[in-house]
């Protein structure tokens, strides 16, 4: 009986499909592939049983070769399970794995849909992410959302995708009746008012239930138009941050003392350190210098 050699031994799935010596040599001394080969044995001879039925061996190399010896664990048994989910024109497509590759630059709910539904190999992967936020509103809502007297089923397909993605954030953090409640006086439509909280920056970590419970309804609705009118990446964080630390106090204080654009001029390591009155004496003991430097900067303090 003749002796298995060292590639047999440790590679006994790839016997038939890798036969150049230089390569055996390299894959046998490759401690990685060896542990990644030993922890996803099974859904590797799933594989390549798939790919028998379907190609001839330097077709079933490449394919190996593109996805066993180079994809990290993860990605390999995310192409292995969205191969195997897919259907027969897919898995007989010799460039599967550069079509899994295109759809895997579209981020991870584009991977999770494939991993269910199958690769796409054609042009139509470059809609998934719309296909993939279209099938998550109707999978969120209850077909009753509404804003104002504009039902959100009217208006979704109107929306642009940013705006959808944004639609999609209000309905998974429940919020979507908070702008109904604050906003009800207010003449604006829905697209309008989802461009104007988008421009700004203002999301779920201002429009939620916990704040609507712990600021007056109608500090709420201010605290959401100052920040749009400031519009400013840094005083909206600040705000989150002390929103996040449960300081309703001061986000209070700031927002009746029309100051809240001057946490610009507090670090996280400040607003954390200084309490609230601390804050406040810091702001009304700097006011002049404050708006001596936005009158420079053209920053509006009112």
């Amino acid at each position: 009986m003749r002796k298995k050699s060292n590639f047999e031994l440790n590679y006994p799935l790839f016997v038939n499909y890798f036969n150049d010596e230089l390569v055996r040599d390299n894959m046998i001394n490759n401690k990685d592939l060896k542990r990644k080969y030993e922890a996803h044995t099974e859904l590797i001879s799933t594989l390549i049983f798939e790919l028998e039925k379907r190609f001839d061996k330097i077709t079933i190399n490449n394919i190996l070769t593109e996805t066993v010896l180079k994809l990290p664990d993860e990605v390999l048994t995310s192409f292995i399970v969205s191969y195997l989910n897919s259907n027969e024109s897919t898995k007989s497509n010799p460039n599967v794995v550069s079509f899994y590759n295109k759809i895997l630059h579209l981020g991870n709910s584009s991977i999770e849909y494939i991993e269910e539904n199958g690769i796409i190999t054609n042009r139509t992967y470059k809609d998934l992410p719309v296909l993939i936020i279209n099938n998550k509103y109707h999978l969120l809502k209850c077909g009753n959302e509404h804003f104002k007297n504009e039902l959100l089923d009217d208006v979704f397909d109107t929306l642009s995708f940013e705006e959808k993605k944004y639609v999609i954030m209000l309905l998974e953090h429940k919020c979507l009746d908070i702008l109904n409640l604050l906003f009800v006086n207010i003449e604006i439509s829905f697209k309008d008012l989802i461009d104007y909280l988008m421009k700004a920056g203002i999301n779920n970590n201002i429009i939620n239930n916990e704040v609507y419970s712990n600021i007056q309804e109608k500090l709420h609705l201010l605290l959401i138009c100052e920040l749009a009118s400031i519009n400013n990446r840094e005083v909206t964080e600040a705000t989150v941050k002390l929103i996040n630390e449960k300081r309703y106090s001061i986000v209070t204080q700031l927002i009746l003392n029309k100051v809240l654009n001057h946490l610009l001029y507090f670090s996280n390591e400040d607003l954390m350190s200084m309490n609230d009155n601390l804050i406040i004496e810091f702001i009304n003991n700097n006011y002049n210098l404050v708006k001596k430097y936005n009158e420079h900067t053209n920053i509006n303090l009112e």
